[in-house]
């Protein structure tokens, strides 16, 4: 007599020892640790580094950004928003498949600069103004930089040319609106909720509430800005003691020379960082190559401001991987017009 054997092939037991969430908290974790060990080192020196940020918070950005944080915020508040943006509609909704109030949010963010573009991008989502869909496209070209900065700081006072700034100016909004136009998408209609006659703050309030919201929200946001700030002037000083900012500069190095740029790497590389920091450096060498990677470090924003971005940008649901790429774009966009530029008129 004979028995059938059922032979059971046994699972493979699947062990996943690499998990990609615990492997970057892992890697998050000992990166902070080392940051900790740096401090302990040496607590003058990097105390300094953190006033050095807070020094120029309070001295260059904090009286700019304010008022224009304020009253940008109070507008919006107010609802003019949807009268002021019923005009520019036909352009917008040609340009970016958006409504008239991305015009607004635009206008205010070329005149403004960072981060003004993204914060009032989320408040407007954050108020039923508009949806994720619309504050993903107003994030392709709403996110930029302003004159103040770029031509007076780093035309003006840097360059030492104000004319350098104003081409580095109008190259980096040129290259927002060509983002913008590239990442409209499709050409349907857009999911703009602004004209569903959305209640605003004025209807619900009396004045003393807008202006005492308005001033909370403000100084907050305004906090949020110098915290960054300061922790990337510190991160800054740590990145070159640890020599790592000396290898991503000597990286950036080699790959400039390819396309015949010397000189020009630590820079870029302290630009991508922190872009003040960068433009200082590159200011160093006034010729077509600098003043384009000074566009380029401008329209990337450099992660510190990128940071600031996200950090209000995340109520709307964009993720920091979108974020980033749009402003790799942008960047990559506004080197390339400003290049032109300057070999047009010889600069």
């Amino acid at each position: 007599m004979t028995t059938n054997k059922i032979l059971v092939k046994p699972k493979k037991l699947h062990i996943n020892l690499v998990n990609k969430d615990n492997l970057f908290y892992g890697l998050a974790s000992l990166a902070i640790f080392i940051i900790i060990l740096m401090l302990i080192s040496n607590p003058v020196k990097y105390s300094a580094s953190t006033m050095q940020g807070i020094n120029l918070f309070i001295i260059a950005v904090l009286p700019g950004l304010f008022p224009f944080m304020f009253f940008t915020k109070l507008l919006t508040s107010l609802g003019m928003v949807k009268k002021i943006s019923s005009k520019l509609s036909p352009v917008t909704k040609f340009l970016f498949n958006t409504s008239g109030i991305s015009g607004y949010v635009f206008t205010m963010s070329i005149l403004s600069g960072y981060p003004i573009g993204a914060k009032i991008i989320a408040d407007l989502y954050t108020s039923g103004a508009i949806t994720d869909s619309d504050a993903k496209k107003m994030s392709a070209f709403c996110t930029t930089s302003g004159p103040i900065f770029v031509i007076g700081s780093v035309g003006a006072v840097m360059f030492g040319n104000i004319a350098i700034g104003v081409i580095i100016y109008i190259s980096h909004i040129l290259a927002s609106i060509m983002c913008g136009i590239i990442l409209s998408g499709s050409r349907k209609k857009s999911d703009n909720l602004l004209n569903n006659d959305v209640s605003t703050a004025s209807t619900k309030s009396n004045v003393d509430n807008i202006l005492g919201s308005t001033i909370s929200s403000t100084v907050e946001s305004i906090l949020l800005v110098g915290a960054y700030i300061s922790i990337f002037f510190l991160l800054a000083d740590i990145l070159t003691d640890i020599g790592l900012l000396k290898h991503i500069s000597l990286t950036l190095e080699k790959i400039l020379s390819c396309f015949g740029i010397n000189g020009l790497g630590s820079g870029v590389a302290s630009g991508i960082l922190e872009v003040t920091r960068g433009c200082k450096m590159l200011s160093q060498n006034v010729n077509v190559w600098a003043i384009s990677l000074c566009s380029f470090i401008i329209s990337f924003s450099g992660l510190c401001i990128i940071m600031q971005s996200i950090n209000f940008l995340s109520k709307c649901k964009i993720k920091t991987s979108r974020f980033l790429l749009t402003k790799l774009l942008h960047a990559c966009i506004s080197f390339v017009i400003c290049l032109t530029i300057c070999l047009i008129f010889k600069i």
